[in-house]
């Protein structure tokens, strides 16, 4: 199985050719969003795996922190709902 992995620190545009280049193929396709630059619905659309912190999953999702932290299932569907198959948010030393 092929799967492409995108890093946010790459441009922009790259990271929109490399994760259109993996839907096309069929392939599983894993977004880390490091660092977050907002990104177009188009992005989401098809995505397997979206990793994300706290700080970039408010910043994709037009939130702040503390509204995010409020209702993780809330962040969680705004990924979902977008057509990204599986988001994983993490908070590190914010878990209590």
């Amino acid at each position: 199985m092929t799967r492409w992995r995108c890093k946010g620190s790459l441009w922009r545009l790259q990271v929109l050719h490399c994760l259109n280049e993996g839907k096309r193929h069929g392939s599983v396709t894993i977004l880390n969003p490091a660092p977050a630059v907002p990104l177009p619905d188009e992005a989401y659309r098809g995505l397997s795996h979206l990793i994300m912190n706290e700080t970039e999953a408010a910043l994709l999702a037009g939130t702040t922190e503390d509204k995010l932290l409020e209702s993780l299932d809330a962040a969680a569907q705004f990924f979902l709902e977008r057509g990204v198959e599986t988001v994983v948010i993490t908070l590190g030393s914010k878990v209590s």
